[in-house]
């Protein structure tokens, strides 16, 4: 899998490309997380580009281990 980014006109904090080997299965949901999901879920709206389609864009990686265990 690859991380970083190797476009020349890439910020420099996502370059340069590495490749980082994937070494234990893991899910990944078949759609993005919706602000209304969230809402729905969470109870609450951390994203700061509103709107209930909109993908939530500002979680931590705190607040979606604790999205997770709540929709579980």
């Amino acid at each position: 899998m690859g991380l970083g980014s190797s476009f020349s006109g890439a910020a420099a904090w996502e370059a340069p490309l590495l490749w980082a080997p994937l070494t234990r299965p893991f899910y990944l949901g078949k759609y993005e997380v919706t602000q209304a999901r969230w809402v729905a879920v969470m109870g609450d709206n951390p994203s700061e580009f509103k709107g209930d389609a909109n993908p939530v864009e500002t979680a931590s990686w705190d607040d979606a281990q604790d999205f997770l265990k709540r929709l579980t």
